[in-house]
């Protein structure tokens, strides 16, 4: 059932099928519910749903895939098409990209103190490359989802994971919804995106390379080249 959901197109898509299927039937109204994740950012509506489909099970299991997905790679995929096959590396495809997408959305009503760090390390993974620099990245439209859901989540906690991830992920769509998302928490906060980042990153931790990207926080400048198909 859980294979009919999400295909078998990418090692992550048969992970879940082969390793987490019974849990996910548990939980299959919520399963399908992050099979709708289609859109850039959740409506209010999808989140009072998933809110309301959450279970403590169904919470364990959230945290179990994104901790799987933080260490996932991706590897070698044979594709079949008519009579040809080849063969390719492949991170997500895009159906796998939905329900991962559905479930970063899911961690936004979900209270507990994990979240945000784990959350942070999902776009480090899915914001970098192979060789662990930000010059390429493995999916981006994952990465924006996860620095979305730290946006919305917002308060001055999530300002050091953000800088994180902009010190890392040079994905230009990424930069400018980081850019989005500083402004969004200094208008709650009544600062300035400069004054933000004075009282919340200690100046011990500004490299070089990290007080360049934070110009480019108050300035809201792009820093590199988009990153490739997550399918490719």
């Amino acid at each position: 059932m859980v294979r009919t959901e999400i295909g078998d197109t990418d090692h992550f898509a048969r992970m879940l099928a082969e390793e987490y299927g019974p849990r996910l039937v548990e939980v299959l109204p919520l399963f399908r519910h992050w099979n709708t994740a289609r859109s850039t950012k959740p409506s209010a509506r999808w989140l009072r749903n998933a809110a309301r489909m959450l279970t403590p099970g169904a919470v364990a299991l959230v945290r179990e895939l994104l901790t799987r997905l933080v260490a996932y790679r991706g590897g070698g995929w044979v594709v079949r098409y008519d009579d040809e096959e080849w063969w390719e590396k492949v991170f997500l495809r895009e159906d796998t990209i939905v329900v991962v997408r559905g479930i970063l959305w899911t961690c936004q009503v979900i209270d507990e103190r994990w979240v945000t760090s784990l959350v942070t390390e999902v776009a480090m993974t899915c914001g970098t490359g192979s060789n662990g620099m930000g010059s390429t990245c493995r999916c981006e439209p994952v990465t924006n989802a996860a620095v979305g859901v730290l946006a919305r989540r917002g308060g001055l906690d999530v300002i050091v994971p953000l800088s994180r991830i902009q010190a890392k992920v040079r994905a230009r769509s990424v930069q400018r919804n980081l850019s989005l998302a500083f402004d969004a928490v200094a208008a709650e906060s009544g600062l300035t995106r400069e004054q933000l980042l004075d009282r919340t990153v200690p100046p011990s931790a500004w490299t070089p390379t990290a007080s360049a990207r934070r110009r480019s926080a108050t300035t809201g400048s792009g820093c590199a080249p988009t990153c490739p198909p997550c399918a490719t």
